[in-house]
């Protein structure tokens, strides 16, 4: 698996699913614990995009718009689809690490079987 970033370790495994290739159980590890390891910098990333969004938000409000009115005018901006993204990102890196620890788990229960 090439790339030592969150999004191409996910591409990479969607890619693989998409060619309906199988991953077995040392490559689902291999790759959730790269995940889990490049993760922090994506949650710090994401903290960073949260913080400039809240202070334009307080702008907003700071010029006399409503909360309400500051939410949507930051929700239609290019930041606010940027940090959806980012957001989604960790979701799935949390979710693909989740997933690894299900299949590592399915195939020692399959070999526990195997040697009883």
């Amino acid at each position: 698996m090439e790339g030592n970033t969150v999004k191409k370790i996910i591409d990479t495994l969607a890619e693989w699913a998409a060619e309906k290739r199988t991953i077995d159980p040392q490559t689902w590890m291999d790759a959730a614990s790269k995940l889990n390891v490049l993760l922090q910098v994506e949650v710090e990333r994401s903290i960073d995009m949260k913080l400039a969004i809240s202070k334009m938000q307080a702008a907003y409000m700071a010029d006399g718009d409503t909360a309400a009115k500051a939410k949507v005018k930051v929700e239609a901006m290019d930041e606010w689809a940027m940090f959806q993204k980012q957001q989604a990102l960790i979701d799935r890196a949390k979710e693909t690490i989740l997933l690894a620890k299900k299949s590592a788990t399915l195939a020692m229960e399959l070999m526990r079987n195997k040697l009883d």
